[in-house]
């Protein structure tokens, strides 16, 4: 029988480490660093990186495994080649959900392809719910989880509210989430899916639906990959009385 990912952990983390994280902080690899500082996540937050020993006043640690506590979320920011290692370590250390913002998997091609088969095979034997690779990333935003770079996000933190986002396109994403600052939006969720080694389109909506605070889905779709398991999620929402309003291309 297929495992059921937590998701729990990806949206709810008491702690966060930053895997590749850069101390120029407009950068892709040093974005979501600054985005937890600065709007407000309250949980610990842990730079992974054997260049520094701190950015911006916080310690940085050289090696996931030298992090003394527990860590619910990784950020990962490598190089491809460099991923599945780290998501190794996150399996050893016991982080149960992960951020992939790296590219270079199976959009690039063979060697890509592979990588991202050795990613699937770490992420189900290890039972972490990875979000990516080659992803945007995702916002929680009633506890200001900013796991994403997006340029969304340099107008200001959005306001919390009902609405959940659920995207296969990072561009569309990051333009949903800067017109949500100025449009006066207020989302609850805000998630890319990138290639969905582990998690799809379907398993972030299935997830969000059952939030009593979530009140209405948006979606960008290219393609379900599981169309049972899409349309018992649409008769979800429809029995729950939540509008599931999709942007269907392809």
């Amino acid at each position: 029988m297929e495992k059921v990912l937590d998701l729990k952990k990806l949206f709810h983390p008491r702690s966060v480490a930053l895997i590749g994280v850069s101390n120029e902080q407009n950068k892709l690899s040093g974005r979501p660093f600054r985005f937890f500082r600065e709007y407000g996540y309250t949980g610990n937050v842990y730079p992974v990186n054997p260049k520094y020993q701190e950015i911006s006043g916080v310690p940085c640690f050289a090696k996931l495994s030298d992090i003394p506590s527990e860590v619910d979320l990784a950020v990962i920011t490598l190089p491809a080649f460099a991923v599945p290692q780290a998501l190794e370590e996150c399996g050893v250390k016991g982080v149960k959900a992960a951020a992939i913002i790296s590219s270079g998997f199976a959009e690039v091609g063979v060697e890509g392809e592979r990588l991202q088969d050795e990613l699937q095979r770490i992420a189900s034997a290890n039972e972490i719910a990875v979000c990516g690779p080659n992803c945007s990333g995702f916002v929680y935003f009633p506890e200001k989880v900013t796991a994403t770079f997006s340029v969304g996000l340099d107008a200001g933190f959005p306001e919390t509210g009902p609405a959940a986002f659920i995207s296969q396109s990072g561009a569309l994403s990051s333009y949903i989430l800067g017109a949500a600052k100025a449009r006066g939006l207020a989302f609850r969720y805000w998630i890319t899916t990138g290639n969905e080694c582990a998690l799809s389109f379907t398993d972030y909506l299935q997830y969000v639906l059952e939030d009593p605070e979530v009140r209405l889905v948006l979606g960008y779709l290219e393609d379900a990959r599981d169309g049972e398991a899409f349309h018992a999620a649409a008769r979800r929402a429809l029995v729950l009385g939540k509008p599931l309003i999709i942007m269907k291309t392809g």
